[in-house]
């Protein structure tokens, strides 16, 4: 991992999660969602 984007997980948090291999599969889904228009309900199918 690339050092700003070990600190940008590092500044994501999720509520009770810990693992950082976990919130950085979550900040790319957000990631992704958002780029793409996602809509909060279909995101969160």
């Amino acid at each position: 991992m690339i050092v700003w984007q070990e600190a940008q997980a590092k500044a994501f948090t999720v509520a009770g999660v810990m693992k950082m291999d976990v919130l950085v599969d979550i900040r790319q889904a957000v990631d992704k969602a958002l780029a793409t228009g996602q809509t909060y309900s279909d995101f969160e199918k």
